[in-house]
C-alpha cells in the first residue's frame, strides 16, 4: 500500500480513508467490525476513575455470569480474568460468526496510596463495578484552625 504513495504525493480521500481504517484496525480501534480479519478487540473494555474516598475500576463484562468471573489483587496490581462462553446449538451452522469462547485476563496498577485490603465489587446489568479504597492518609481531611 506505501507504494502508492511514491507515485501520488497526493493521495485521494478515499485512499486515505482506507489507510486510516487499516491502521486504527492495526492499532486497536475496534469500534467497527472487522470482516476477516484476525485483530481482536481488547476485551473487557475498562475504565477507571478518581473519588474523594476511593479509585473506581468500571468493566463492561455483559452476558458472563459472576462465576465465571475472576477478581485478584496481587502487589498493587489488580488483576480481572474470566471466561466468555457462547452457548452454540448441535447443528448449528453460523453465516456469520463474530462471537467466540475466550479467556479474558486485564490487569491494572494500583495507584500507591490505594488500600486493596478495603475493596468491594458488584456485578450488574453486565457492569463490574471494583471500588478500591485510598489509605486514610491518602484521604483527604478537614484540620481545626485554633484561635
Amino acid at each position: 500500500m506505501l507504494s502508492i504513495f511514491r507515485n501520488d504525493p497526493f493521495p485521494s480521500l478515499a485512499l486515505m480513508n482506507d489507510v486510516r481504517r487499516e491502521l486504527d484496525r492495526f492499532l486497536g480501534d475496534h469500534e467497527a467490525p472487522v470482516v476477516g480479519h484476525r485483530f481482536r478487540a481488547v476485551f473487557p473494555k475498562i475504565d477507571t476513575n478518581t473519588e474523594e474516598h476511593a479509585y473506581v475500576l468500571t468493566a463492561e463484562v455483559p452476558g458472563i455470569p459472576l462465576e465465571s468471573i475472576e477478581l485478584s489483587v496481587h502487589e498493587g496490581v489488580i488483576t480481572l480474568s474470566g471466561q466468555r462462553a457462547i452457548d452454540v446449538p448441535e447443528g448449528y451452522t453460523a453465516r456469520r460468526r463474530e462471537r467466540s469462547d475466550s479467556r479474558f485476563t486485564r490487569s491494572i496498577r494500583l495507584p500507591e496510596d490505594a488500600d486493596s485490603t478495603k475493596t468491594e465489587a458488584t456485578l450488574e446489568n453486565g457492569v463490574l463495578r471494583v471500588r478500591v479504597h485510598k489509605r486514610p492518609e491518602a484521604q483527604p481531611r478537614t484540620i481545626t484552625i485554633n484561635a
